[in-house]
């Protein structure tokens, strides 16, 4: 037969469950206030929008992101029909060297008056063109000298949507060394002799609504580059890839 247990064991077997008990709903409040300091949201960029009417506005804008460094988000309203003039040297980004910002330009008209590259998108860089219409010859419409836009690096990622609408004469978008172009929604590349070259790595991909139209050919891809077509259309071209 078993022995009874003694009464005094009883008072310290309870003592010591609340002590137990205690000391794990302790872990648990101090595990519970710790994520919620790892969740706690960033704090807002003070200079994030951007209300653009002139070249000189535009040339502000971009001189504060430079300027701002890393990690910040960005949108840049475009009021009125204005033009820049782009950078001549290949691998010059626009935005410079920060890294992981996010940049949404959205608005009405933007005319490109220079040559080369009007934008450069370098790695870590996510630029989205929204319901903007960009257009324009360069200099001249010299061969060689046309605008065109550029995408080069890991993760650096461009993205055309709404009723984003880019029209050129010569080649458009280039993405280079892991880059990535989307055109979305009911974007619109129109009238280029070349609209995009993926070359080196570089993603493109095209669905929705999107287009290609009215020029000669649509997409070159080379040296390991992707292009992936999940919807639009790509008509009156001469060539289609």
């Amino acid at each position: 037969m078993s022995k009874k247990r003694n009464r005094a064991e009883i008072p310290i077997l309870l003592l010591l469950a609340i002590i137990v008990s205690i000391f794990f709903m302790s872990c648990e409040t101090t595990k519970t206030k710790i994520e919620y300091v790892l969740i706690d949201p960033p704090e807002v960029p003070i200079d994030s929008v951007f209300n653009v009417s002139t070249t000189e506005e535009w040339d502000y804008a971009i001189e504060k992101i430079r300027a701002q460094g890393d990690g910040h988000s960005y949108l840049i309203n475009i009021l009125d029909d204005f033009g820049i003039v782009g950078s001549m040297n290949y691998g010059e980004m626009t935005f410079g060297t920060a890294k992981n910002i996010s940049v949404v330009i959205d608005g009405e008209y933007l005319a490109i008056l220079g040559f080369h590259y009007m934008l450069g998108i370098g790695q870590f860089q996510n630029v989205t063109i929204n319901n903007l219409r960009m257009g324009g010859t360069g200099v001249g419409n010299v061969p060689g000298l046309t605008p065109r836009i550029l995408v080069i690096g890991t993760d650096a990622v461009l993205t055309f949507q709404g009723d984003a609408t880019i029209d050129l004469l010569n080649v458009g978008i280039e993405i280079h060394h892991g880059g990535t172009f989307n055109l979305l929604d009911n974007a619109c590349l129109w009238g280029f002799s070349l609209a995009v070259i993926v070359n080196e790595y570089g993603v493109f991909n095209m669905r929705d609504n999107a287009s290609i139209k009215n020029g000669g050919q649509a997409v070159v891809i080379d040296h390991g580059g992707k292009f992936n077509m999940y919807g639009g259309t790509i008509i009156n071209n001469y060539l289609r890839y």
